[in-house]
């Protein structure tokens, strides 16, 4: 009875999986097809483009083409009469005479001869030689062009176009053109003399500002359905993720139930205590083996909690969201490492040691809404990550992620400095683990020689092209953080196809510019995270840090921006609307849903480090005015409110960037300890 309810069971959740990933493949055609204008498949007499099987169960026995369009079948009394098909004939006029002596007989009402036999022979020879309209279609009787007695179409007569000599006639005619002439030079003669004056004027700036309304009316209705859009498929990813997590579940679920039922069946049986272990019966029952096998049985239930718990855990640790969550104070942490105890933190970054009062923004976690995140186990690190190279590659903010990791590993294990004049290299040797550093602003090819209309030494984006400096490490490299965006503000020009197409800073007003930071920053993207993902041979996990947002108040860093005085971060009220952080982070999620499309060609991985909401509310995070050592640095305000130069994009260390490492061990571990 136990082994009905488990199966009954087993099958359940092979009913609710496969419920699941039909929604999974609903949601995805939904993707694919956000405005529903793909056809959902043929119409229901329709067979075109099926396979045999299904043209079988339509009916249509033996051999079909490929491309088979079903015909409607209608009764010949439900058509209408047919409409004589007019050919083209050639007439040939012999006699000019004889033909007008035929018309005056046909005139005076005489009947026509009978041609003599060789005539008539001679005409059945010509019509056996003409084409009829027989030999067009099918000889079946039930097509409904053919004839039901399967007799020929009347041979048609060419049609002869009646011709009209009446003067009267033809001088009507010239005096309505004439008048028709006339009256169009007219109106172009009132028009000319019209358009100079005022109310000419007025009614054409009118009419151009009802159309420049019309036209912003227009883009404004895009623009809603594109965020519209967008906002759909944010939350079908976020739907479809979920189902593909519960699915997931499901399996797990099943794959417990069907271990149970195999222990359950061993526990009928002896074990060995010698490996490998071999499971039997006695032939003589006797008390010592009914005590083992009631101790089996026991085995088997504490066997099945063991595992119903280290199961509830794995799920709950699998499937959180680690980047939904909230930041909660931490009074009693301690950073794991401090800026003296760490040699390769950049000056700037170093806030402690550059004079920063405050130390509270190093008493925050955070705290995902499903689960813990733990903070990084440098020696566990350094053991999953044996054999391996992890490479950062991006700008100064990807440099930050890269030193706060080497602090905390340094911290067991100090690694040696094997530095090119590329790539920043560090190993440690002991565990033959490498971390690499390719610095890379853009992450396409950069050029500095003149192109087109954009003068030398002005730095050119080839934003179809990925970074020779990543492609020449790509094949040594098993795990990648990717990220980029903060310096496409600068003074650059694009170029597709070897033209050139847009730039930031910079622009000849003689030409058309077609592409700006936010919209060259997506083209390249794509191209990258493409690029990557399907480069021949690579096989590593590709992780996309998301934009990092920057905190500037009141400006931009070259502006007089301001992060001074924040000591704690900021609550959901208090966080600022960033549209360009915004647009840079969509820019990201589209090129990621774009590349994660294609890895079904690769073997390589992508997965997604989503940090930008998470950190929006670290505006206490960043150096602000510490940002060096100088005693007599300015760090308040000036009389007049002016604030003092400052770093609002970057991240002190120790501090909240540290998380970012958090997280990147923890999916690592989901990586490889499965």
């Amino acid at each position: 009875m136990a082994a009905v309810e488990l199966a009954k069971s087993a099958e359940d959740l092979r009913r609710e999986i496969e419920e699941l990933h039909r929604q999974q493949r609903e949601i995805t055609e939904r993707l694919r097809d956000p405005r529903g204008l793909r056809k959902g498949g043929p119409p229901g007499g329709n067979v075109r483009n099926l396979g045999s099987n299904a043209l079988h169960a339509l009916g249509h026995n033996g051999p079909q083409r490929g491309f088979i369009r079903q015909g409607e079948v209608f009764n010949a009394e439900d058509q209408p009469p047919r409409k004589r098909r007019l050919l083209s004939a050639v007439v040939k006029v012999e006699d000019e005479q004889d033909t007008v002596a035929e018309k005056e007989k046909e005139k005076e009402g005489f009947d026509e001869e009978e041609p003599e036999k060789e005539d008539a022979d001679e005409e059945t020879d010509v019509a056996d030689r003409r084409p009829t309209l027989q030999r067009n279609y099918n000889t079946d009787d039930s097509h409904p062009l053919a004839s039901e007695q399967g007799t020929l179409l009347a041979e048609p007569l060419p049609r002869i176009l009646p011709k009209t000599n009446d003067p009267n006639l033809a001088k009507r005619n010239r005096r309505m053109f004439g008048a028709l002439i006339g009256t169009l030079e007219k109106f172009r003669q009132e028009d000319q003399k019209l358009s100079g004056s005022e109310a000419f004027m007025r009614r054409s700036d009118s009419l151009k500002r009802a159309e420049q309304k019309a036209q912003e009316e227009s883009e404004r209705l895009r623009q809603q359905e594109r965020e519209q859009l967008a906002e759909k498929r944010k939350n079908d990813l976020t739907l479809r993720a979920n189902l593909a997590a519960q699915a997931d579940e499901k399996q797990l679920e099943l794959l417990f139930l069907q271990w149970t039922e195999h222990h359950t069946h061993l526990c009928s049986f002896l074990r060995t205590t010698a490996e490998p272990a071999i499971y039997f019966m006695p032939a003589k029952p006797s008390e010592e083996t009914d005590k083992l096998l009631q101790e089996s049985q026991q085995g088997l239930e504490g066997w099945k909690v063991k595992c119903q718990e280290e199961l509830n855990e794995y799920r709950k640790q699998k499937w959180c969201d680690l980047f939904t969550g909230t930041w909660v104070e931490s009074p009693n942490s301690e950073p794991l490492y401090r800026n003296e105890s760490c040699p390769i933190v950049t000056k700037s970054q170093n806030c402690p040691g550059n004079g920063r009062p405050d130390s509270d923004y190093l008493n925050w976690r955070w705290q995902p809404q499903d689960c813990d995140l733990p903070v990084l186990d440098a020696p566990a690190f350094l053991k999953l990550m044996r054999g391996k190279t992890l490479a950062f590659i991006g700008d100064s903010v990807g440099r930050n992620q890269f030193e706060s990791l080497l602090c905390m590993l340094w911290q067991v294990y100090p690694p040696e400095n094997q530095d090119d004049k590329v790539v920043h290299r560090w190993v440690f040797k002991k565990h033959s683990f490498t971390v690499m550093r390719i610095w890379s602003s853009w992450l396409v090819n950069t050029t500095e020689a003149a192109i087109d209309f954009a003068p030398e030494n002005l730095t050119k984006l080839h934003l179809e092209y990925l970074d020779q400096n990543i492609i020449n490490s790509l094949l040594d490299i098993d795990v990648m953080v990717i990220s980029s965006g903060h310096w496409w503000p600068r003074k650059t020009a694009y170029v597709l196809n070897g033209t050139i197409v847009g730039g930031q800073g910079w622009w000849d007003d003689a030409h058309e510019k077609e592409y700006d930071a936010l919209s060259g920053y997506a083209i390249a993207m794509k191209t990258a995270l493409k690029a990557i993902v399907s480069y021949p041979n690579y096989k590593g996990i590709t992780i996309l840090r998301t934009y990092s947002p920057d905190h500037y108040e009141k400006g931009a860093w070259n502006t007089g921006g301001s992060c001074t005085g924040k000591t704690r971060p900021l609550t959901t009220e208090q966080l600022p609307v960033n549209n360009y952080t915004n647009t840079m982070y969509q820019h990201q999620m589209v090129a990621y849903e774009e590349a994660e499309r294609m890895l079904g060609r690769n073997p390589s991985k992508l997965r997604l480090m989503n940090i930008t909401r998470v950190f929006e509310y670290r505006a206490d995070g960043h150096p602000g005015p510490y940002r060096n050592n100088d005693p007599n640095k300015i760090v308040n305000r000036g009389p007049n409110g002016q604030p003092p130069p400052q770093d609002c994009l970057h991240w002190c260390m120790p501090g909240p960037i540290d998380t970012w490492n958090y997280f990147l061990f923890e999916m690592l571990r989901r990586e490889f300890l499965k």
